[in-house]
């Protein structure tokens, strides 16, 4: 029997895609997890703050009408769940045996303690969701300046043309095309999903590659918003916005900066025709940054909440480190895993592995960044010095693949 010609792990584009759909599927159930995981750190805080004010409460109601015997009982047990705890352990070690720990009541307690931090993490993700779900296509295209398509341009109505081809194979809405007046040679899907989907091409590439190449680059694209990548990649976003949320809520307590991002965050929930300004407040939040005024001390306020300051700022700390090192490299990995998968599309929908092949080494031999496109670096098919994830919580691995993997 002959053997065929090709490399030794010749593969099909239907078996890529299945396999980086499985890669995909485990990397998410791992960062979903971890995210949850994150929240724990946050209990310190949390968790004596809600007993507070659940103490407080109960004593001003207290005052209008007696509650019951059994509800004063109940807060007493709860307040010492933790001291009981703990000393149940250090007996323990003291006799130099495990056996009389309660290990059900011990794990009743740890949920217990550790639950509020996560439903609050919970929380804040859904407030973001409500606040930024408005941002993203607008957001970003007015940011980096694209335009509408020329109608006496020969070359980008080919453009649409080629588009609207390449939906129609990978039977999704076309999606709408803008023109970035640039000689970089990339482009990018933005959107929340497919029917709000964008694609922004750059003149470069137009310009440098051939139809087989720009019809390799436009599948890639097309594939990936098909695949469901835009609501994969606003749900990042999302957590990186929480993220930044969280560490403006416990910033806040000693900066002024911090507090004022807050506030911006609070007020960008009616800024109804700003789509610019409230993407530009959730890629603050995505990417861990403050505004102009974060270098600020808190005042004379930061003096009298120091205690709460240091607290917070250790929290932030613990949940910062958390995310960096079980959040970052799983995220990272599906990122990277989506991408296998945008390119096995683009082929299945040309048919021309070559295409997408040569529109890649293209691209590693010329010039594919540009300042407008930083801040959404992500968002393009191939940015080479972006090692790093939506925000300096996934420095920890690279978002897009290394070229010659990807060819």
């Amino acid at each position: 029997m002959t053997t065929p010609l090709g490399p030794a792990n010749r593969t099909t584009f239907f078996e890529e895609q299945a396999r980086n759909r499985r890669k995909s599927l485990q990397f998410a159930i791992t960062a979903a997890i971890t995210v949850a995981l994150t929240g724990i750190p946050l209990s310190i805080l949390v968790t004596p703050a809600l007993y507070l004010v659940t103490l407080t409460v109960a004593h001003v109601v207290e005052l209008a009408t007696p509650l019951p015997p059994t509800f004063w009982a109940a807060v007493d047990q709860a307040g010492r769940v933790l001291p009981n705890g703990i000393q149940q352990v250090v007996q323990a070690v003291d006799r130099r045996s495990l056996a009389p720990i309660d290990w059900r009541t011990l794990g009743a307690i740890g949920t217990a303690l550790v639950v509020p931090g996560m439903i609050l993490m919970v929380l804040l993700w859904l407030w973001v969701r409500l606040v930024f779900r408005r941002a993203g296509t607008s957001g970003v295209v007015l940011r980096i300046g694209a335009r509408l398509p020329r109608e006496n341009d020969l070359e980008e109505k080919q453009l649409v043309n080629l588009i609207d081809e390449m939906a129609v194979a990978a039977g999704v809405k076309p999606p709408r095309v803008m023109l970035l007046d640039t000689d970089a040679v990339n482009a990018a899907a933005v959107g929340s999903q497919i029917d709000d989907a964008t694609l922004v091409v750059t003149r470069g590439l137009l310009n440098q590659l051939d139809r087989p190449e720009t019809q390799g680059v436009i599948a890639h694209l097309i594939g990936s918003v098909g695949n469901g990548d835009l609501k994969i990649l606003n749900l990042m976003f999302s957590v990186f916005q929480t993220f930044g949320l969280l560490g403006a809520l416990l910033e806040s307590f000693s900066s002024r900066g911090a507090r004022h991002k807050l506030w911006r965050t609070a007020t960008s929930l009616f800024r109804r025709g700003d789509q610019a300004g409230v993407e530009r407040i959730a890629d603050i939040l995505a990417t861990n940054q403050t505004d102009h005024e974060a270098n600020e001390k808190g005042g004379c306020l930061g003096w009298v909440l120091m205690p709460l300051a240091i607290a917070g700022n250790a929290v932030n700390l613990l949940t910062s480190l958390g995310a960096w090192l079980f959040f970052g490299p799983p995220l990272t990995a599906l990122w990277r895993a989506r991408r296998f998968l945008a390119d096995a599309t683009a082929v299945q929908l040309t048919r021309n592995p070559d295409g997408i092949a040569h529109a890649l080494q293209r691209m590693s031999a010329g010039e594919v960044e540009f300042d407008q496109g930083q801040a959404s670096r992500i968002l393009f098919v191939h940015w080479p010095s972006y090692s790093g994830g939506t925000s300096d919580l996934a420095q920890s691995g690279r978002l897009h693949p290394d070229l010659w993997k990807r060819i």
